[in-house]
C-alpha cells in the first residue's frame, strides 16, 4: 500500500514538474498533534509518530525523526523503501541539508505551504545559494491522491470560565496590545492554536489530546478578528464584544488585502515566523513591514497566574487519586486476570472518568511492558499489545485534562523480583529527578543549565537518555508548551530564562533496548525563594509515590532520603482522604519512610 502511494505521489510530482516534495508532520498551525485530515505524512509513509518529516524525490524517500521515535520508525518503515534518518546522530544530515544536497540547479521544490512554517523555508532557501531553485508552496499533492481523505474537524467551541482561566480575554488582549505598542506593531497575526485558545478563554475539540479549535486571529489597535468555522460557535460567542468571528478560509484573502494596503496605511505586522505558515507569509506579500518575534501570548501563557496555579494543584490531586487507584488495582489483579497494555490504559480512563471535571487524556498513553518500555514514545497497538504478568518492569507515561488544568506523569512499576541492574538504574533516575526537584538556581538560569542537574547521576553510570529532561506544560491546552524547555541543546534551552509561574516536566530516564525502560516524571512549578527575587526553585505538583521496591536505599544520600520521605508524606496526606480502607493501607506501605 505504501509503495503504491509513493508511486502515485511521484507521478503527481512528475506531472507538476516538481523534483523534491516535502511532507511535514504539522497542520496549518504547526500543531504537535494533528487531526485526521492533516495526517499526510502518515498516509504516505505509514509512520504515525507525532514528530517526523518526509521528503520524496523520484529516486529516494527519507523520513527524519528524533530519538523518541527511532525504534518505532524502524518498525513502521520496514518494506516501504523509505530510509530513516535519525536526527541528532553523528553523520546524519538534517532535513534541510538533505533537501539542498538532492536539488540540482534550476530544479523545483514543492510542498503545501499551509503546513510548513515560514522560517523553515526561509532557512532552506538560504542554503540553495545561486542554484536558482524554484519554490512551489501551493501544491497539496497528497490531497490529489488521498481519495477517502477525512473531513476537516469542526467541533463545537466552548468558553473556559474565569474561575478556571483566572484572567478575562479583554485583560489578555490589553496585555498583548501593550506589547504590540512597544514593538511598534499595528497588527498581530496569531496562528498558534494554543495561543488563540488562551487569549480568548475558549476551548474546542479539533485536535487530538488538546482541547483546541482550528482558528487564526488578527489583533489590531481597536478590534480583533477570529477566523474559524462560525458554525462551531454558539450565538453568545459570536457576539463577544469587540471581537469579530469570520470564516476560517477567509484569512488568506484578509491577509492579502492587509499586505496590499500596508504602505498607504503604515501597517506594521507582528508575527512569529516559526509559527506562521509559509502560505500566510506569501499572502502578506512584500509591502508590509514585518516584526518577527515571539507572540506576546507565548510568554504570557507560560507564566501561570495565581488562579491557574491553584487550580493546577487541584488537577494533580484529582489525577493522583486516579493513578494510585489504578496502581492498587493492578497490584491486586496482576496474578488473577488478563491485563494488557491497552486494557490497563482503558482501566485508567475508567478511574479518571469517575471525576466529573475530567475532560480526556492529554496525550496518547505510553504504557510499555518490559521491552516495549524502552521505546520512548511507545503507543500500544493490537499487534504489539503485550500481556502484563507478575514479573519485569512496566512504564506508564500518562496525562489528563481537567477543568482545573492538565497533568503529565510517568512512573515505572516493579511487577516481580527486580535485578541488581534494574534497581541501580531506577535509583539513578530517581536521584536525577530528586536533584532537579530540589535544585536552587539563580535568576537568569536556562533549560540547558537545569538539564545537567538531572542527568548527572545517570552519567555517573556511563549512561544517558535520548530525550529532553523537561518541557513546559499548558493549562488545559497542551502538555508540550513553550517557550521553556529543559534539555542539553537547542536554541530555546539556551535562550529562555526560567521564571516563577512556569510549569515544566522533570523526567530523566534510562532505557535498555529490548528489555525495559525506566522514566520518572513529575510536573514542577518554578517559584521565587527569596525576597530579592534572585533565587528560584521548584514545587513538585505531582502527588503519586515512587516504587520503593526498586530503590537501592543504601546509595541514597541523607538529603535524598529526606527529600523522598518528605515527598511521600505529602503524597499520603494529600491522597489518603480520597481512598477506601484497603487502598489506604496499600498507600501507607508505598509511602513508608526509607
Amino acid at each position: 500500500m505504501i509503495i503504491k502511494r509513493l508511486a502515485q505521489l511521484r507521478q503527481q510530482m512528475k506531472e507538476q514538474n516538481i523534483d523534491s516534495y516535502l511532507i511535514l508532520s504539522g497542520d496549518f498551525h504547526a500543531s504537535e498533534y494533528v487531526g485526521d485530515y492533516f495526517k499526510c505524512r502518515e498516509f504516505i509513509s505509514g509512520f504515525n509518530g507525532s514528530a517526523g518529516d518526509l521528503v520524496v524525490t523520484q529516486e529516494e524517500a527519507g523520513l527524519f525523526t528524533d530519538g523518541r521515535y527511532f525504534l518505532q520508525a524502524e518498525e513502521q518503515l520496514q518494506g516501504t523503501g523509505i530510509k530513516l534518518f535519525k536526527q541528532g546522530e553523528q553523520g546524519v544530515p538534517s532535513l534541510q541539508e538533505f533537501v539542498d544536497s538532492h536539488l540540482k540547479e534550476n530544479q523545483c521544490l514543492g510542498f503545501d505551504g499551509r503546513t510548513v512554517n515560514a522560517n523553515f523555508i526561509t532557512e532552506l532557501q538560504s542554503k540553495f545559494g545561486d542554484k536558482q531553485i524554484s519554490i512551489r508552496g501551493d501544491v497539496d499533492l497528497v490531497g490529489e491522491i488521498w481519495v477517502e481523505r477525512p473531513a476537516i474537524s469542526k467541533e463545537p467551541v466552548w468558553e473556559l470560565g474565569i474561575k478556571y482561566a483566572g484572567i478575562s480575554r479583554n485583560a489578555k488582549l490589553n496585555q498583548i496590545r501593550r506589547q504590540m505598542a512597544k514593538l511598534g506593531a499595528t497588527h498581530h497575526i496569531v496562528s498558534d492554536l494554543m495561543d488563540i485558545a488562551w487569549i480568548f478563554n475558549l476551548r474546542g475539540n479539533d485536535i487530538a489530546y488538546c482541547p483546541l479549535f482550528l482558528a487564526y486571529a488578527v489583533i489590531d489597535k481597536e478590534q480583533t478578528i477570529i477566523f474559524a468555522h462560525r458554525e462551531c460557535f454558539a450565538e453568545e460567542l459570536i457576539k463577544m464584544p469587540n471581537i469579530i468571528v469570520r470564516e476560517y478560509e477567509e484569512i488568506y484573502d484578509y491577509i492579502k488585502e492587509l499586505g496590499s494596503t500596508a504602505q498607504d496605511n503604515q501597517v506594521k505586522v507582528l508575527l512569529d515566523n516559526n509559527k506562521v505558515n509559509y502560505a500566510l507569509l506569501k499572502a502578506l506579500g512584500s509591502n508590509a513591514p514585518i516584526i518577527n518575534s515571539d507572540n506576546p501570548s507565548t510568554m504570557l501563557k507560560a507564566v501561570k497566574n495565581e488562579i491557574e496555579i491553584a487550580n493546577m494543584r487541584q488537577a494533580h490531586i484529582k489525577d493522583g487519586v486516579a493513578i494510585i487507584k489504578l496502581w492498587y488495582w493492578l497490584s491486586t489483579k496482576i496474578d488473577r486476570a488478563v491485563i494488557t497494555e491497552i486494557s490497563l490504559g482503558e482501566k485508567l480512563e475508567e478511574f479518571r472518568r469517575a471525576d466529573n471535571d475530567y475532560l480526556g487524556a492529554s496525550f496518547s498513553p505510553i504504557i510499555g511492558y518490559k521491552g516495549n518500555g524502552a521505546i520512548i514514545h511507545y503507543s500500544a497497538t493490537t499487534a504489539s499489545d503485550a500481556t502484563i504478568k507478575p514479573e519485569g518492569l512496566l512504564i506508564m507515561d500518562v496525562g489528563g485534562h481537567y477543568l482545573w488544568g492538565s497533568t503529565d506523569i510517568t512512573r515505572t512499576i516493579n511487577l516481580g523480583e527486580p535485578s541488581k541492574q534494574q534497581r541501580q538504574h531506577y535509583t539513578a533516575v530517581l536521584q536525577g529527578n530528586i536533584h532537579l526537584s530540589k535544585a536552587i538556581f539563580a535568576k537568569g538560569s536556562k533549560g540547558v543549565d537545569l538539564d545537567k542537574i538531572a542527568r548527572e547521576p545517570i552519567r555517573k553510570l556511563g549512561l544517558n537518555y535520548n530525550h529532553g529532561t523537561g518541557h513546559g506544560v499548558g493549562y488545559l491546552l497542551s502538555v508540550h508548551e513553550g517557550p521553556q524547555v529543559i534539555t542539553g541543546q537547542g536554541a530555546r534551552a539556551n535562550e529562555i530564562d526560567f521564571v516563577p509561574g512556569m510549569i515544566s516536566s522533570n523526567e530523566p530516564g534510562i532505557y535498555e533496548v529490548g528489555e525495559y525502560g525506566i522514566r520518572l516524571e513529575n510536573l514542577i512549578l518554578c517559584q521565587q525563594l527569596d525576597e530579592e527575587g534572585v533565587l528560584f526553585g521548584f514545587e513538585t505538583l505531582t502527588v503519586v509515590p515512587f516504587d520503593l521496591s526498586l530503590i537501592d536505599v543504601d546509595t541514597l544520600t541523607k538529603e535524598e532520603k529526606q527529600h523522598l520521605n518528605n515527598y511521600h508524606e505529602k503524597v499520603y496526606q494529600t491522597i489518603s482522604p480520597f481512598l477506601n480502607k484497603e487502598e489506604n493501607e496499600w498507600l501507607a506501605k508505598m509511602t513508608m519512610k526509607v
